[in-house]
């Protein structure tokens, strides 16, 4: 079987995956499944969580895949964070229903930035420095403010989506996103350093 990356599924697979093809699903699982662990592993500080998360997500849709509602070309991916994200949600929840140590652990506090990431943001060697400022600078942003950048630069999706996949409103999104940037951007400046990042 050819593996699809998620830009390259086949036109009409979400389709062909509702109507019980098999290959359809598995050309949506091979494009996703590494994309998907690599996200709730970002938002969730418990990855065997995450990774039961996403077994069962995949698991949920082809059981539910006849009830499953119709999905535009190019939202897709949208449909699956968002799907992963609700399910993280509802999993922490029913974890802080059970503690007892009056301690809080609400998804949206946890952001974990990684190196992908950073790397991402970094086009040659020649950046170096600013690897290293952006890193320790990343991290001292509030975890929505990382995971709105993340999901804007990293993900590419838009404001709206970040928005809906935050579980905020719009102009709370773009708030997370301008000022983690605009932190981003006086921290660079104050080190002489140039960003090329903020030319999207």
């Amino acid at each position: 079987m050819i593996k699809h990356s998620a830009d390259r599924l086949p036109p009409g697979v979400w389709d062909a995956f509702r109507n019980g093809s098999q290959t359809a699903f598995q050309n949506i699982y091979e494009a996703y499944v590494h994309q998907l662990l690599a996200y709730g592993k970002k938002i969730s500080p418990d990855q065997e969580l995450t990774e039961d998360a996403v077994h069962d997500l995949f698991l949920e849709l082809w059981k539910s895949r006849e009830k499953l509602a119709d999905v535009e070309e190019g939202q897709l991916k949208f449909y699956l964070y968002r799907a992963l994200r609700n399910r993280l949600y509802t999993a922490f929840k029913k974890m802080e229903s059970n503690r007892t140590d009056g301690e809080s652990s609400e998804i949206s506090d946890y952001f974990q930035v990684e190196e992908p990431l950073e790397t991402r943001l970094i086009e040659d060697q020649a950046r170096r420095e600013l690897l290293i400022s952006l890193r320790t600078n990343l991290k001292a942003l509030t975890a929505r403010q990382q995971q709105a950048i993340y999901l804007r630069f990293y993900e590419h999706f838009s404001n709206e989506e970040i928005a809906r996949l935050m579980g905020v409103n719009y102009h709370s999104a773009c708030r997370f996103i301008y000022s983690g940037l605009k932190y981003l951007k006086e921290a660079v400046r104050i080190l002489g350093l140039s960003l090329f990042l903020f030319k999207f």
